[in-house]
């Protein structure tokens, strides 16, 4: 933690970013997920487009703020904005899933397929998945 903080204090996104996942996770700190969105939001101002995939997953958690799926999608948006492959993966879920958004298959696997564009295997799963779910519908 000590040389997360030397280079917190200068300005160093990725160490904001690695002291929010400490405190988010209690590991080598108490856990307290008001600190984890404090350094967060730190690290997202100064452009980490990974501090706002782990905001986003704060709201679309509950942990640490009223759960809020909409919030979520506001956050990943913007990390999508920034070519973030993991916030694409999440945008994708939360439109295969009526979780604040519209209920939206087609959508879900173009944010799925974006993502998987980028390398994110879990995209992939989930493209399969999709696939063989309408595969199964079509034969009904």
């Amino acid at each position: 933690m000590e040389y997360y903080l030397i280079a917190a204090d200068k300005g160093n996104s990725d160490a904001l970013l690695n002291i929010g996942v400490l405190y988010e996770n209690g590991q080598g700190v108490k856990q307290d997920y008001s600190k984890a969105m404090e350094y967060f939001l730190k690290a997202a101002d100064k452009g980490n487009s990974y501090a706002l995939v782990y905001i986003g997953n704060l709201y679309y958690n509950g942990k640490g703020v009223k759960q809020d799926y909409s919030k979520a999608m506001e956050y990943y948006l913007k990390a999508a904005d920034k070519g973030n492959s993991d916030a694409l993966l999440n945008i994708g879920i939360l439109y295969e899933n009526p979780w604040g958004t519209v209920h939206n298959i087609s959508k879900a696997m173009e944010y799925y397929s974006k993502s998987a564009k980028l390398g994110n295997s879990e995209a992939n799963k989930a493209i399969t998945r999709l696939q063989n779910y309408n595969k199964n519908c079509s034969i009904m």
